[in-house]
């Protein structure tokens, strides 16, 4: 059992805030997994505002980190309010929720353009995500860029459904391409290794997947309501 000092700030499931709390229980336990820096800790504290306990678990694992101001590797906490059962948050939100939030607004708009099987799998992927399934979340990212190969098949967009095919028919180019190839390749090495991306990849790869999603669906679309040239008065 870890011994922490009686008193520390911790976030108090009544106020809502961080308060000055008194700790009374804390342990860590390692999570079973390959690397062994990966743990979670449970611990009770009792605000000394309004007398109320609160029973935490957070969950460190080693590839979900964040850089801080002075460009050093952080890592962040996944934590959850067991009691008060009625907790609903109120903890400044991390950039990864942010970012996650922000995709979720993207979603909406893939809805218009984008076929549903692709707009479904960009969802349970981001969920994936949002959850620290980062393996899943990896094999879900290669399994879009199969969608919209088959997508632009179908379609009789592009000869096969193939990552070379989309840059010959100029939907992407041969840059787009090389990324592409990379984000599959990692998707392959999560399927068949175990070999998830970490935080900061997986952020990248969904950025870069959403600017690719524009450039095939959207940008087709948009191109359809603008002329040729603009014709005369």
């Amino acid at each position: 059992m870890e011994m922490l000092p009686k008193k520390d700030k911790c976030l108090c499931g009544r106020c809502n805030k961080e308060t000055n709390c008194d700790v009374l229980f804390s342990a860590n336990k390692r999570i079973p997994c390959d690397d062994e820096r990966n743990y979670m800790s449970l611990s009770v504290t009792q605000c000394c505002g309004c007398s109320e306990w609160t029973v935490r678990e957070r969950c460190f694992w080693i590839d979900n980190y964040e850089y801080n101001e002075f460009g050093e590797a952080e890592t962040i906490p996944v934590e959850t309010i067991i009691y008060p059962t009625d907790y609903e948050g109120g903890v400044e939100k991390t950039s990864k929720d942010k970012f996650c939030e922000s995709l979720e607004g993207k979603i909406k708009e893939l809805e218009a353009y984008c076929p549903w099987g692709i707009v479904q799998l960009v969802r349970e992927c981001l969920s994936a995500y949002q959850r620290g399934l980062d393996l899943l979340a990896t094999v879900g990212l290669r399994m879009i860029i199969d969608a919209i190969c088959q997508a632009k098949k179908e379609q009789e967009e592009i000869s096969k459904a193939k990552i070379d095919s989309l840059c010959e028919s100029g939907f992407i180019n041969e840059k787009q391409r090389d990324l592409i190839i990379k984000i599959y390749s990692c998707g392959n090495s999560a399927a068949h290794e175990f070999e998830p991306l970490c935080n900061h990849e997986l952020t990248a790869s969904f950025t870069a997947m959403f600017i690719i999603l524009d450039n095939m669906f959207h940008l087709p679309k948009l191109g359809e309501n603008v002329p040729d040239k603009k014709k005369g008065r």
